[in-house]
């Protein structure tokens, strides 16, 4: 009876110890799946990061051409105010040449018309100056967007990194350890919980260094 009894527990102690091997080398398996989705998660969004780059950069681009566009447009204003004034100072001097009377009349009635169209023009240039800055100062909003953008990817790509680095050390630990770290990755996908996640995988993370070192001093 005493032999049965040995034997039977043997062979219970064995099946444990083939569903704990079971069970240790399924979670393993789920590990290095996490691990390989984290990473193609990280090269996404490293991806996603040049992207943003590129557009900051082209952005950074467009503004300096637009700022070049309104020198050039208020340069082009000034010459043409400039020479439409020669112009009709030009005509002024040469009614001046017919007789006093009409000379008198017609440099009153062109110095008017000429006040009016440079008024005019100016107003025209003005306008056009007010419309390229406001052009100008959408292409910076857009600038400082997409540097936001790329800071905010930038600093998810070093959460990923954190929490990947995280795993790997904590690897070595029990199935509990390496399932309870499998539910950390997936909820760190879901934008709603990656705070909530990422706080627990750091508190994970310091649990398993204390039982690293309670064992080194064992």
């Amino acid at each position: 009876m005493a032999t049965r009894a040995r034997l039977e527990e043997s062979e219970e102690m064995r099946a444990r110890e083939t569903a704990l091997a079971k069970q240790s080398l399924g979670g393993r398996n789920l590990l290095e799946k996490a691990m390989s989705d984290a990473h193609a998660e990280v090269q996404r969004l490293q991806t996603a990061l040049q992207v943003e780059q590129a557009r900051a950069a082209s952005a950074e681009g467009s503004k300096q051409a637009l700022l070049e566009n309104v020198e050039r447009e208020r340069g082009a204003a000034k010459m043409a105010l400039a020479a439409e004034l020669a112009q009709e100072r030009a005509l002024a001097s040469g009614v001046k040449l017919k007789n006093k009377k009409l000379q008198d009349d017609r440099a009153a009635s062109d110095g008017h018309e000429a006040l009016e169209r440079e008024s005019d023009a100016r107003k025209q240039a003005e306008a056009k100056v007010g419309s390229l800055e406001r052009q100008l100062k959408e292409a910076l909003r857009a600038c400082e967007t997409a540097k936001a953008e790329c800071a905010r990817v930038a600093e998810r790509n070093e959460a990923l990194e954190e929490e990947l680095r995280a795993l790997r050390g904590g690897s070595r630990y029990g199935v509990e350890d390496l399932v309870g770290q499998i539910d950390e990755m997936e909820a760190m996908l879901d934008p709603a919980k990656a705070k909530e996640a990422e706080k627990r995988l750091k508190e994970r993370a310091r649990r398993a260094n204390a039982k690293e070192v309670e064992a080194r001093l064992s």
